[in-house]
């Protein structure tokens, strides 16, 4: 109803339009004055939407947009935007034109840090040489070769052991919930991420309040289980607390599922916002490019969660998945799973996704266990909360995707992969293999 209330105001270029005007005007005031009184409840960072104007974008240039004030309004940024760039670089490319600032965040050494082992069966190390990607095709000779230099750094550690992330801030931009970030006067355009993302921007009949100071980790597919988490949430580790406290986090989405993963690592609710804004102050932090976050990301949010592990884990977590990659044998899987568990005297637990708790509890799941087993998806973004040497027993799929055998290396955790074949069964044989393998690399306490 507002938006439709500005639109009436902003095409009727004259003051009297009749009763449907006066109704507009008065519902506006009563929404803006709720607004303002909600936004001043919540913290005196936010700036009462003030001095805004409409603005449509243009094209100039590749990669470049320009906005022009159309009309200006005392209480609301109204946006009519159009397509103005269809190929802006990401903010990290190395041929960007800088027109933002960037800081550098050094960590300190992890040259002894603890890493995991992995172990792929050979079709799942074939399926990596066939991969369109070279990334993939060169981990697979990796791995075929056990070579433990080029392994880590084909994940991303230096020889030096120190690393370094990376932070923009960025002044007087709209930011958008899919990353993109359009800078109102000097007529440029980025996006954040790095891996996917929209590659226009079309949006009309937008109402945006303004910020005054913001953290943004909104980008591309960064609402999902996976990617906020392992890629948009990590980026808050190059964040200082004063940052933290003393600005709003701008996220993609504010569904259940980022906003139990903002409370675990300390953001209040009130603090989160989302959709299309606009930034006095923007701080945009170096993400978890493409679903591969870096050992100081992943070492930053393991210490934040703060999950106990037990001193004892005796427990067999296997995974079921209801809702896609379903394994049409589910119930032999789990048999062999059991029979294991009983074998060895430890405890088995149904990690269900049609019966999931919070997040909180997932984790700790995870943490009690010492053998976690699954097919690939998001359940296992868990293991995050998973202690070194806990042993991982993946259903690869035959297209191939790394993201959980990096993050079992990186904690140090003891990774095997068999194949999960394209209509989602598994060799029964190979399960047994695995778990073998975990014996005499697991030790339990």
């Amino acid at each position: 109803m507002m938006e439709r209330c500005v639109e009436i105001m902003v095409r009727g270029k004259a003051l009297l339009l009749g009763r449907k005007t006066f109704f507009c005007l008065t519902l506006s005031v009563t929404i803006i004055s709720f607004g303002t009184f909600f936004h001043q409840t919540i913290g005196t960072n936010i700036r009462k939407p003030d001095e805004t104007s409409k603005y449509n974008v243009d094209r100039r240039g590749q990669n470049c947009v320009f906005l022009t004030s159309v009309e200006s309004s005392s209480d609301l940024l109204y946006v009519d935007c159009e397509i103005g760039v269809k190929h802006a670089p990401f903010i990290w490319q190395k041929d960007v034109q800088i027109w933002f600032n960037i800081t550098y965040h050094i960590s300190i050494s992890h040259k002894n840090h603890s890493l995991g082992t992995v172990k792929l069966d050979s079709e799942n190390t074939q399926s990596l040489y066939m991969n369109n990607r070279k990334g993939y095709q060169v981990l697979a000779g990796i791995l075929e070769r056990h070579d433990l230099k080029r392994m880590r750094r084909w994940n991303g550690l230096s020889d030096l052991g120190s690393y370094r992330g990376r932070k923009a801030t960025f002044n007087d931009v709209l930011v958008f919930s899919n990353g993109w970030i359009i800078q109102k006067t000097r007529h440029f355009a980025v996006r954040n991420g790095g891996c996917l993302s929209q590659n226009g921007l079309l949006v009309h009949n937008v109402t945006v309040a303004r910020y005054k100071r913001v953290v943004s980790i909104a980008v591309f597919w960064g609402e999902g289980s996976w990617h906020f988490p392992m890629e948009a949430l990590v980026g808050l580790a190059y964040i200082t607390e004063t940052e933290i406290w003393s600005s709003f986090i701008h996220v993609t989405q504010k569904n259940n599922l980022v906003l139990q993963w903002l409370k675990l690592v300390g953001i209040n609710e009130k603090r989160v916002i989302h959709g299309t804004i606009l930034a006095d102050y923007l701080i945009v932090p170096e993400i978890g490019k493409c679903g591969s976050p870096s050992l100081n990301h992943i070492q930053w949010l393991y210490k934040k969660i703060n999950i106990s592990v037990p001193t004892k884990r005796n427990t067999v977590l296997l995974i079921k998945r209801n809702k896609s990659r379903v394994m049409p044998h589910f119930a032999k899987i789990q048999s062999i799973v059991e029979n294991f568990a009983n074998v060895g005297n430890l405890n088995f637990l149904l990690h269900d996704d049609n019966d999931l708790p919070s997040l909180p509890v997932q984790l700790q799941r995870f943490a009690n266990a010492s053998i976690v087993i699954g097919p690939h998806g998001a359940g296992m973004v868990n293991l995050i909360a998973s202690s070194k040497g806990t042993c991982v027993i993946e259903f690869a799929p035959m297209e191939a995707n790394v993201c959980y055998m990096r993050l079992s290396y990186l904690l140090g955790l003891t990774y095997i992969a068999i194949p999960l074949y394209i209509n989602n069964t598994v060799t029964e044989n190979k399960i047994t293999d695995a778990f073998n393998h975990c014996q005499r690399k697991t030790t339990h306490v």
